[in-house]
């Protein structure tokens, strides 16, 4: 009877075993996939970081821009109202102050 229970025993520590080693396979798979989705989750923090100082870079540049346009604006509206409120000299007067 020690015979026909010996391959029976080795069989049990066979799948025992086994079932260790895929269990240390699914652990090491499961570390593994985790620090994949742990290093993309850094990387997409990264470039959302990235892309949003971008963004806030180029709206900051734009108000700039456009802030800089208005007071150009403003400047040039304020002269050529000035050179179309002076008084054109007369054209006789032009004359007399020629002679």
């Amino acid at each position: 009877m020690n015979t026909t229970n010996t391959p029976n025993l080795l069989a049990q520590e066979l799948s025992a075993e086994e079932l260790e080693l895929q269990n240390a396979e699914a652990t090491r798979n499961y570390k593994n996939k985790k620090e994949e989705l742990n290093i993309k989750d850094r990387l997409d923090l990264w470039n959302t970081h990235l892309y949003g100082k971008q963004v806030g870079d180029t709206l900051n540049a734009t108000n700039s821009i456009a802030s800089n346009a208005r007071v150009t604006k403003a400047q040039t509206q304020r002269d050529l109202l000035a050179l179309l409120s002076k008084k054109p000299l007369d054209t006789e007067e032009n004359y007399a102050q020629a002679a």
